[in-house]
């Protein structure tokens, strides 16, 4: 057991990326392109908002400074 664990953190890249193919084939078998696409937009933007708000993010500040430049160029 310990030597499983040594090759997944000594290769913790090469393992998170097999990992992932293997979660993007499945999707695509089981759901087809669109829907996993439409899956791994929702995934992304969900880890944006997690970033954000670990970095101490205002949404709030954001979407108001968003308004206020679609206010300006009109």
């Amino acid at each position: 057991m310990n030597e499983i664990l040594k090759f997944i953190f000594l290769n913790i890249g090469k393992v998170a990326g097999v990992i992932i193919g293997l979660l993007i084939a499945f999707f695509l078998l089981t759901f087809g392109l669109l829907k996993t696409l439409f899956i791994a937009a929702f995934i992304i933007l969900g880890y944006i908002l997690g970033k954000w708000h670990d970095e101490g993010v205002s949404l709030r500040k954001i979407v108001r400074e968003f308004l206020n430049a679609l206010k300006i160029e009109k």
